[in-house]
């Protein structure tokens, strides 16, 4: 199915002429009344030959193109009913053009012949009269470029009604449609490439159900998709299931005729997820459901150890060592990575961690001795029906507030088939086993059996994540203006990792690794340049653009800080770094805390604050070269430059330290603020799982 961009109203003035028509005779009238035998059979209608010829009459629509003609296809058909009569007509001549002559027969079951002013009603309709996916050409929709094909997509999916009478040889047919355009944004597993089934249903039941293919549009995973309607239809509290998924979008509407209704919508990682504190040692905190789940309780997906690609009971997939992403030629003794030479013993967090890659830089998966640590310092219980959803598992409840748990389902396990499912658990660690070719993951039994033990790496367990953030903290520097720093990069786990890097207003971070390149940081990827040219811009255009849209501060959906540590967290201004080193004592640090790592602390000049924030000197990446790394640090501010290719932020290095400005596409670390309003204090914000103040 070709796809088209639908964005066109028009109506059609259309002349239909019946041609010649033959009348089948009626029986002549009887005084008498027959007998049974000899009564006729039931009168299945009079056939009536019609020949229309439907022709446009002139631009009375939007351009469809450049002779702003409606172009007839082969299938296209003409609808006529009315009382006691009706009938499809198809295209017999005028393919390929804007004149065209339908041919059929209309059964007629009224007496005698149709009364000259009989009403008619006319739909013209094409082959293909349902719901479509569609790709768009440009970067926004909708738009007022006119694509080579819309006149195709509008003939397949678009309704056209009008009415009539009998004797009169002409009437207009209207375009009677309306467009619901479905632009959804998924943060979950969802990639691009992956077909996803739709069923929209509203109040009245499943207006459309079709599919369409995950596309990348940035850094965002988007499914676009055009459902066309008739006008008239009623929108109630309509939802649609998208690969499983059913997403409300609430409200009720008449849709009216001739309308593009542009329905929006960011579907989050997983509905309803939290981090659940268990009063652990550690202060870990537990995911309430499975990596792949879609709320609680759920089984979720199976992934093989260090892979992040996820698979379900139907997908078909088969896990063996010759499907292991890291085993070399399906052997079970040679690997890629984590291997007897290589001597990692974890997963690599920002590679090979399906939990950091599924859910992003909030969370990971849990290490052997924090899985020990769930099992020693909570309290088990087998249920046989959790919460009412015929689901089994085990659930792990606080020793410390008996309120709070997690539930683990009896998942099972997935080779080449699903063993165990509601009879036992198998949960991934990201700790390697006692030999390269095993992993330690936890086992459950609903005999009571719970522990840690290690099973081949290609097999396909469960994951249930981890919340990194237990070392977050909002630092108080004793700052005029009240601001709180983070103690750590966006992507890190404490105060001296990197972490990730971002291009400006981009909300998807990358590798700040040295020996590795995941992306390329210029003007053909950056989100806000689609013509790749490094001048043009379509947010955050500031006024050396004609029209520019003065917008000079990130917005809140832009903002990588906000939208991956979620509010109150945002990335700092201008205005912030400025008080910050004017509020601060800088000092140059080679050996952090012995990491290794070198970088700059700042100080609080407050009397009586011994607070201080380290930043390491990651460096920046430009295309995908990293630069700087040890010896200088650059760090986004929210603010644009004074012009448009630019944003502001902070540099500095052993010998200086001052604001700057960079070009958008580069690759720089973030260090994120927060403002904490009058009366505001933890409890306001703790619900939220990620803050902490110091």
């Amino acid at each position: 199915m070709n796809t088209r961009t639908l964005f066109l109203w028009f109506s059609l003035s259309m002349a239909i002429i019946l041609g010649p028509s033959c009348v089948r005779e009626e029986a002549p009238a009887s005084s008498e009344e027959p007998s049974e035998t000899e009564k006729p059979a039931v009168n299945e209608g009079t056939v009536i030959f019609y020949s229309a010829t439907v022709s446009d009459a002139d631009a009375t629509r939007a351009t469809l193109d450049s002779d702003k003609h409606y172009i007839f296809e082969t299938g296209d058909q003409l609808v006529l009913t009315g009382t006691n009569i009706s009938g499809t007509l198809t295209l017999k001549t005028g393919v390929g053009e804007n004149n065209a002559t339908f041919e059929g027969n209309l059964t007629y079951t009224g007496e005698g012949s149709p009364a000259p002013d009989l009403e008619l009603k006319a739909y013209l309709k094409s082959t293909s009269d349902a719901m479509t996916s569609m790709s768009y050409d440009s970067a926004e929709y909708p738009t007022s470029a006119i694509t080579a094909t819309t006149a195709e997509a509008v003939q397949k999916y678009s309704h056209f009604t009008g009415t009539s009478t009998f004797a009169a040889k002409s009437f207009t047919v209207s375009q009677q449609s309306t467009f619901l355009n479905f632009i959804m944004t998924f943060e979950d597993a969802t990639q691009a490439g992956d077909v996803l089934d739709i069923n929209i249903n509203s109040g009245t039941g499943t207006m459309r159900t079709g599919s369409t293919t995950a596309t990348l549009s940035g850094s965002d995973v988007m499914v676009l998709f055009v459902a066309v309607v008739p006008a008239g239809t009623e929108l109630n509290n309509a939802t649609v299931q998208v690969g499983g998924k059913a997403l409300p979008f609430g409200g009720s509407i008449t849709l009216a005729a001739n309308k593009i209704y542009n329905i929006r919508k960011r579907v989050p990682a997983v509905v309803g997820l939290e981090a659940v504190s268990l009063g652990l040692s550690s202060g870990t905190r537990w995911a309430n459901m499975n990596l792949g789940a879609w709320g609680v309780p759920s089984y979720g997906q199976f992934f093989a150890w260090g892979e992040t690609q996820d698979y379900g009971v139907m997908s078909g997939h088969t896990f063996s060592w010759n499907d292991y992403l890291w085993s070399k030629n399906g052997s079970s003794t040679e690997f890629f990575r984590y291997n007897s030479q290589d001597n990692i013993k974890t997963l690599m967090l920002e590679f090979d961690d399906a939990a950091w890659a599924k859910w992003g830089a909030l969370w990971r998966m849990p290490t052997k001795d924090e899985m020990d640590e769930l099992i020693d310092q909570t309290t088990q219980q087998v249920v046989a029906n959790y919460e009412s959803s015929s689901i089994a598992g085990v659930k792990f409840i606080s020793k410390e507030d008996a309120s709070k748990h997690i539930f683990l389902s009896f998942g099972g396990y997935m080779d080449a088939t699903v063993t165990g499912r509601d009879h036992s658990g198998y949960y991934w660690t990201s700790t390697l086993g006692d030999n390269v070719a095993n992993a330690q993951y936890l086992y459950m039994h609903e005999g009571g059996s719970t522990y840690t033990t290690s099973v081949a790496r290609y097999l396909g367990i469960s994951i249930r994540p981890v919340y990194i953030r237990k070392e977050l903290v909002a630092v108080d520097l004793g700052l005029p203006s009240g601001t709180k720093w983070a103690n750590m990069n966006i992507g890190a786990e404490e105060a001296s990792q990197y972490g990730q890097m971002f291009a400006w207003g981009e909300t998807t971070g990358y590798s700040s690794s040295t020996d590795y390149s995941d992306h390329s940081f210029n003007w053909d990827n950056y989100i806000w340049n689609p013509s790749h040219d490094g001048q043009t811009f379509t947010k955050y255009t500031k006024d050396d653009q004609s029209p520019g849209d003065g917008k000079d501060t990130l917005e809140p959906e832009d903002d990588a800080a906000t939208v991956i540590w979620g509010k109150p967290w945002m990335m700092p201004t201008n205005a912030d770094f400025v008080e910050l080193i004017d509020g601060t004592d800088q000092s140059w640090i080679d050996n952090y805390n012995g990491t290794g790592v070198s970088g700059m602390k700042f100080s609080s000049k407050a009397a009586g604050n011994s607070n201080y924030i380290f930043l390491p000197a990651v460096g920046a990446r430009a295309n995908a070269e990293h630069f700087g790394a040890g010896s200088e640090g650059y760090y986004w501010a929210s603010s644009l430059n004074n012009v448009a290719q630019q944003g502001r932020a902070l540099y500095f290095s052993s010998s200086a330290e001052y604001t700057t400005q960079t070009i958008r596409s580069f690759g720089l670390s973030i260090r994120p603020v927060i403002r904490i309003s009058a009366g505001a204090g933890v409890e306001d914000y703790d619900k939220e799982g990620s803050q902490t103040w110091k």
